[in-house]
């Protein structure tokens, strides 16, 4: 029997994880911090044959969810059991009412196999409505929504005892935000942008930043983004082209207001503060800390380069 961690009992409490989606080869490359996003369709298996943390997606964004072909790669994975993190019930994107039926239909099947299951959670989802027998809870939908939710939605699943994950994180500006959230591992497509070296090279610096946090996601509290504020910042941050709620962006340069700290979170103080004003990091008996553009000196005219020479 597989044993079935909760948030409080797992070996990688207070780690985040990052699932690289690749089927490269990546033991000798990448540290403790990084695990494998594997799927029906991806390649080789070889570093979760090594041991690393792994979690499985159904493939629904890419290409299309194939039930049969589904469950045959889950019973291939049983063998590495033991360092699963999640296997994925197969969702709708976008689509709450839908998944939530997806998840009644199959979550017996799927939990003969006594894996770890997740439960996706898509636009519509409601505090009040995530299945407490799923494992984990993963965080999908369009950008709109779980910029306006997702905080609140990782803050409920973690006070139901569950592990949370966090998809399409590409950028370090997203990890650094969620490592201050409820969130115990992300995922994304950062390697097949960027290469598998590079790339990893990359990750492992975003990860070592989640381990230095000034604040632990307890002391944080949490509330919806209103729509006008996300609105702003997605017209200010987000190219034109990906405003209208992609299901699949894997964002590069542009960071939506989820992941913007500073619109993000206050720190609760003496009296329960509301989350989204914008204005920063709240501290604990303290004046807001607002984020100052640093100013750049001109050199003195002793100092001035020589046009031959400059940068």
């Amino acid at each position: 029997m597989v044993r079935r961690y909760d948030r409080f009992n797992h070996p990688m409490r207070d780690k985040m994880l990052y699932l690289a989606a690749t089927g490269s080869d990546i033991e000798a490359r990448a540290g403790e911090h990084v695990g494998i996003m594997t799927s029906p369709n991806s390649g080789s298996r070889q570093s979760i044959e090594l041991g690393r943390w792994w979690g499985s997606d159904c493939d629904v964004l890419a290409g299309g969810f194939d039930e049969d072909n589904y469950f045959n790669h889950i019973e291939k994975m049983m063998p590495y059991a033991d360092k699963c993190l999640f296997c994925v019930i197969p969702d709708v994107p976008g689509d709450a009412e839908h998944t939530r039926i997806l998840w009644e239909h199959s979550v017996r099947q799927y939990g003969e196999l006594s894996l770890p299951l997740a439960y996706v959670m898509q636009d519509g989802s409601h505090l009040e409505d995530l299945p407490e027998e799923a494992d984990v809870f993963f965080l999908g939908g369009t950008d709109e929504w779980r910029e306006r939710y997702g905080a609140v939605m990782l803050e409920r699943g973690a006070a139901l005892g569950k592990r949370t994950h966090v998809g399409r994180v590409n950028s370090a500006r997203r990890v650094k935000a969620l490592a201050m959230l409820h969130c115990d591992s992300v995922d994304g497509t950062y390697l097949a942008f960027c290469g598998v070296d590079h790339g990893l090279k990359d990750v492992g610096g975003w990860m070592a930043q989640t381990q230095a946090r000034l604040f632990h996601p307890d002391d944080i509290k949490v509330s919806v983004l209103p729509a006008e504020l996300t609105n702003a910042h997605r017209k200010k941050h987000v190219p034109a082209g990906r405003r209208k709620g992609r299901l699949d962006v894997g964002e590069m340069s542009g960071e939506a207001s989820l992941f913007d700290v500073g619109q993000q979170v206050k720190v609760q103080a003496s009296a329960p503060q509301p989350l989204f004003g914008g204005e920063g990091l709240q501290l604990l008996g303290g004046r807001p800390v607002t984020r100052r553009k640093r100013q750049r000196r001109a050199p003195a005219a002793s100092q001035t380069l020589p046009r031959s020479v400059a940068l």
